[in-house]
């Protein structure tokens, strides 16, 4: 009764004056097709069109290229910048609009309209509470199953119901990704995870695009953050809605689909290391260790118990990429993301599957890896010590060591120096990738810093080859053997040669290296080091 109310006096006073417009718009939950954001914009700029029909020019240049498709639920957001320039053209005046049946509305669409509404009128709408009333709704149902998964005590159930309240930004999606993050803890444990959730949707968009090491996709972005579609949008149209929504910040790049920054300085002030005393800019701040572990876990989580669960190697297969679409990046840089991190977090739990002995989910893994990067063979007898060696995973390594204890030394040696088929090391692994760390903990755990491959190198030549030259330095350092050759009969200085590696050329003459060695072929070291 009281929308009848005002739709017949705002169209009284629209009638009265040349200068104001009155349009509206009602939900209907029974039709799908009147229910979404676009159906609704659809309706308003063609009742503008009806009242100020120049206001066709605003829409005729997109028309001509999108034709029929600008009017479909993918071009959500050129339809709003249409709609906005419609109302800021002289000819409209002022424009009064109701919008009924919001409840109606589906989950997604509400959320979109009433941030670029927020955003469109300084004042912003006067819908605050219905959405409020909606979100605690929605938060209780979040908080009590929970509390039934997890039997948290009435004062952490309030704390917890609190904190969503104050984080969630009027965003329900953001609501669901925490509560479903909260499920992996413990009781006692959820008060420090609670301070590595994101404040908001818009912070853990922000997050996963300045952490990630490569660019991502809005496929990929989607996954990431546990992206669902809904009635009338696909998983990718409301991810593209959810990036409009951090401003100026980000852009798309419509050939590749990824999603970016818009300049470098934007980075790096999300990273900036000092603490802001504006709470709201520093909600806007990047904690680079709660970034790497929420992207660690969330990668890791995805191998284990989706896109490898199976134990079969997937890198070709079109049908499950585009099934799992955040497979390659989850195979390729998980580890990169987990370096950092301190060994006592969960995602190092040795007894979790992946870190068992006879790991399939593990090999399937490894072997995906190595197809993707065109390795040739997964080398046998891959340890999971080596695993760490190799991708450079020292809270891992250190794990390891914890828990195998090596009362005895002998022991300890013989674990450490295993070889793989390819008679590699965990020590000539980490060398190899330029781990310093790592060769680091191998060495004080016993590493054979003289052990040879079947190619007859050592750990000093693999991270000459590489030009790794704080692990050269490291090597040293512990009386690597400079004067080794490998099966070419060539020295470290002739490998480091040969390549033009001039620093570690400086670091192996100044061990006394021997400048005049000669290898299989007569080879000698010519290049001048000045």
């Amino acid at each position: 009764m009281l929308t009848i109310f005002l739709a017949e006096e705002l169209e009284r006073t629209a009638k009265d004056s040349k200068d104001i417009l009155f349009i509206q718009y009602f939900c209907d939950n029974k039709d799908e097709k009147r229910n979404s954001a676009v159906a609704i914009i659809r309706g308003m700029i063609f009742q503008l069109l009806q009242l100020r029909p120049k206001l066709i020019d605003h829409i005729l240049p997109s028309f001509k290229i999108q034709n029929k498709s600008l009017f479909t639920a993918s071009s959500f957001e050129t339809l709003w910048r249409i709609f906005e320039t419609m109302l800021r053209d002289p000819v409209v005046g002022i424009v009064y609009c109701i919008l009924d049946g919001l409840d109606g509305c589906d989950e997604a669409s509400l959320v979109v309209l009433l941030k670029k509404f927020k955003a469109l009128f300084s004042t912003g709408l006067n819908v605050d509470k219905e959405v409020n009333d909606d979100i605690h709704r929605f938060i209780g149902d979040k908080i009590n199953e929970l509390s039934i998964h997890r039997q948290y005590p009435e004062p952490l159930r309030v704390h917890v119901e609190k904190v969503f309240q104050d984080r969630a930004q009027g965003t329900f999606l953001w609501i669901g990704i925490a509560a479903q993050e909260l499920k992996k803890y413990k009781a006692t444990e959820v008060e420090k995870a609670l301070d590595l959730l994101p404040a908001g949707l818009d912070e853990l968009i922000l997050l996963w695009v300045v952490m990630a090491i490569r660019p991502l996709t809005l496929s990929e972005l989607s996954v990431a953050i546990d992206v669902k579609p809904v009635i009338g949008f696909s998983r990718d149209e409301v991810i593209r809605d959810q990036v409009s929504y951090c401003g100026y910040f980000l852009t798309i790049k419509e050939d590749e689909g990824e999603v970016g920054l818009i300049h470098q300085s934007a980075k790096d002030y999300l990273l900036r290391k000092t603490r802001d005393s504006n709470d709201v800019l520093e909600s806007f701040r990047i904690k680079e260790y709660a970034g790497n572990l929420e992207i660690a876990r969330i990668c890791f989580d995805y191998l284990q118990n989706g896109a490898l669960k199976n134990e079969k190697v997937y890198h070709e297969d079109t049908a499950h990429l585009k099934a799992f679409p955040f497979l390659s990046y989850a195979v390729l840089h998980w580890h990169e993301h987990a370096r950092s991190l301190a060994c006592s977090e969960d995602i190092f739990d040795l007894s979790l599957p992946f870190y068992q002995k006879m790991s399939r989910i593990r090999e399937s893994w490894l072997k995906t890896y190595w197809a993707m990067k065109r390795l040739g063979d997964l080398p046998k007898s891959f340890t999971l010590l080596r695993l760490a060696s190799c991708f450079g995973i020292l809270p891992l390594a250190e794990n390891i060591f914890l828990k195998k204890g090596f009362i005895n030394k002998i022991k300890r040696f013989f674990y450490v120096n295993q070889k793989d088929s390819n008679g590699m090391t965990a020590l000539m692994w980490a060398a190899k990738g330029g781990h310093e760390a790592v060769v680091q903990l191998l060495l004080e755990s016993g590493a054979d810093i003289k052990a040879k491959d079947r190619f007859k190198g050592t750990a000093l030549i693999k991270a000459a080859q590489y030009k790794h030259e704080a692990v050269v330095r490291l090597l040293l350092e512990n009386n690597a053997d400079t004067e080794a050759e490998d099966r070419y009969e060539r020295t470290v200085l002739i490998e480091a040669a040969k390549r033009g590696h001039k620093v570690i050329m400086q670091m192996l003459l100044k061990n006394r290296a021997n400048i005049e060695a000669k290898h299989r072929y007569g080879g000698i070291v010519l290049i001048k080091v000045t």
